[in-house]
């Protein structure tokens, strides 16, 4: 049994890896094919832990190492921003999700 501490972490390595690896539209199987690990290992991080055994600060740093991104980012919390988007966008109506919608694709489209 994980600590609520361990819990915790595991839950952000869960959702921010589900939430990449579905923004680089990556099935679970090819995100396990280019960290290197089996597809059960990237399904037990998306669902904070699952078979533990499997669950290792060395398998989470090559699923980090498939999305391109650094294992900080994905165990670390958003900004409190963050979640006042988040909790806006779960009020919307769907003609200002589009709307949403469309600025975060401005705003990404900026950045690279």
């Amino acid at each position: 049994m994980y600590s609520m501490a361990t819990h915790r972490v595991m839950l952000l390595l869960a959702s921010n890896v589900k939430a990449l690896r579905k923004q680089k539209t990556l099935t679970q199987a090819a995100l396990a094919e280019k960290a290197g690990v089996d597809q059960k290992t990237v399904s037990n991080i998306e669902t904070a832990g699952g078979d533990r055994e499997t669950v290792t600060i060395a398998s989470a740093a090559r699923v980090a190492d498939g999305l391109g991104e650094r294992l900080s980012l994905l165990v670390s919390p958003p900004d409190p921003g963050v979640w006042r988007l988040v909790a806006a966008y779960e009020d919307a109506d769907d003609e200002q999700k589009a709307a949403l919608d469309q600025i975060a694709r401005l705003i990404s489209n900026k950045k690279t």
